[in-house]
């Protein structure tokens, strides 16, 4: 059984709501709750308390309420990094005021080299880190917390780990530099923190330390994990734990490994909408059309093509798709450019039908395989192409649909890309593929968007590829090194 004073403690520590390594300024009066809860409240002290912190929509602890977003935190605003989107520069755009207005907004879409001042709170920092905390927790007193009667032990600490391994890699491709197994070693990455202290003030570990930790945390998840598939989409399952790995090993380039963890998952689940079952696919008088008609909209723990997703609350506000990726969309034929990227009012594209998430899909585990199978020391063009062509096929009219006949590996591997961006588009791995890419001289190109009359650009492998360290965290935590800039 977790000791009482242990238990009142971690409790008190998690009623903070911003996270910030080093920060003990911000928790004032935490050793208040050491010795006297709250009335009413709920230390959780079961294997179901536990498990119920990753899946209530809110779960009392200490007298503060915790969303689901705590612990499944979707990172905000990273898709203004890429060139796959461009800000608006049209006063008459609903959507101007964001990037004319914010500052933080106006840095990102301008590859600035500063993105937040020292009294901004950079959220993404903020929230993977607080997730990681009540995750930390949980795995701290999982194995004493007494038995449950609606989960599983080892499925609790499965799920732990993978929200964990997710987080740390999220903020390891935000703040650290792309996996490249020559200088992993020595590159910087971010803090491990693995512990549910407040005070603790680690310094930023190597991005190899970082990989290491994620595809340990993974792999136990993998086997703790008994359920294959997620009814609910923002419970991490077998698959989803499989899928994350096979996303891991893509990243360090393990393409072996990548195509045997995403040919597991999509064993596990295959399923894909097919959007030419869509009403209103061409000409739909309203976009919300979309939603009436099986695709579950904005209720992304139902999708069915989604393995593992991290919901979230808001969006970041694009305008429209830059002039660069609207060269690689087909708005004849491509039924995410129709459904998605259209302005039908003249404002902005309708992205919240399918994006706004930094879980993992079906099709991306597709697109994995096509890469990593060309990417691999014997490309496999056959196996690239199958697997290209079963998201193409239910993403592109019917009557223009066409097999993929490309047989070069080289031009096959292009498309595979461009199929990737068209199909991650709005969602976190938009900004964190064109990183890695940057590191094979045949995918590396050169950001570019025009915004406000003047043209931005980033060059491969520009050290503002790494996001800043946050300087209020800079402030508080003297063991931190910030990125070149």
């Amino acid at each position: 059984m977790i000791m009482k004073t242990n238990i009142l403690r971690k409790a008190a520590v998690l009623t903070t709501v911003v996270l910030v390594l080093g920060s003990a300024a911000f928790f004032t009066s935490c050793n208040d709750f050491v010795d006297i809860v709250p009335k009413g409240s709920a230390i959780p002290s079961t294997v179901d308390d536990l498990g119920k912190l990753m899946n209530n929509s809110f779960a009392s602890i200490a007298g503060e309420n915790f969303g689901l977003a705590d612990v499944c935190y979707n990172v905000v605003n990273v898709e203004l990094l890429s060139d796959d989107y461009t800000g608006s520069d049209q006063p008459t755009d609903m959507y101007y005021s964001y990037f004319h207005d914010d500052p933080s907004y106006y840095n990102m879409v301008t590859w600035n080299d500063v993105i937040y001042s020292p009294a901004e709170q950079d959220n993404n920092w903020n929230g993977l880190y607080k997730s990681n905390y009540i995750v930390n927790y949980i795995l701290e007193n999982i194995d004493d917390a007494a038995d449950g009667y609606e989960y599983k032990r080892n499925e609790v600490k499965g799920r732990a780990l993978v929200h964990r391994a997710l987080n740390f890699f999220i903020l390891t491709n935000l703040y650290g530099k792309a996996y490249n197994a020559s200088t992993a070693a020595s590159d910087l990455g971010v803090p491990l923190l693995m512990e549910s202290d407040i005070n603790a003030m680690p310094a930023r570990a190597t991005v190899k330390e970082c990989y290491e930790q994620i595809l340990s945390d993974v792999n136990q998840a993998v086997d703790l994990l008994e359920e294959p598939v997620a009814t609910y989409k923002h419970l991490p399952c077998k698959a989803a734990a499989i899928a994350l790995r096979a996303r891991v090993n893509l990243y360090m380039g393990n393409f072996e490994k990548a195509l045997d963890d995403a040919r597991a998952a999509v064993q596990m689940q295959s399923f894909m909408y097919d959007y030419n079952d869509f009403a209103g696919a061409i000409g739909a008088p309203s976009p919300y059309s979309v939603v009436a008609f099986g695709y579950p909209g904005d209720t992304r723990i139902y999708n069915q093509e989604l393995i593992f997703v991290r919901p979230n609350t808001s969006f970041a506000a694009m305008s429209s798709p830059s002039d660069e990726f609207n060269k690689i969309l087909d708005y004849d034929n491509d039924l995410r450019a129709l459904l998605f990227f259209t302005n039908l009012y003249g404002s902005r594209p309708i992205s919240m039908m399918r994006t706004q998430q930094s879980g993992i899909s079906v099709s991306e585990m597709y697109l994995t395989i096509a890469e990593a199978a060309l990417r691999k020391s014997s490309p496999d063009v056959n196996t690239a192409k199958e697997a290209l062509d079963k998201v193409r096929v239910n993403r592109y009219l019917a009557d223009s649909y066409q097999p993929t006949t490309i047989t070069n590996a080289d031009d096959l591997l292009q498309e595979v890309i461009k199929e990737r961006r068209r199909e991650v588009s709005f969602c976190v791995t938009s900004f964190m593929d064109m990183k890695r890419w940057n590191c094979d001289s045949r995918t590396a190109r050169t950001m570019t968007r025009t915004i406000f009359g003047q043209t931005y650009t980033m060059a491969p492998n520009d050290p503002r590829y790494c996001m800043p360290i946050p300087p209020y965290v800079m402030q508080l935590n003297p063991n931190l090194v910030d990125n070149e800039r």
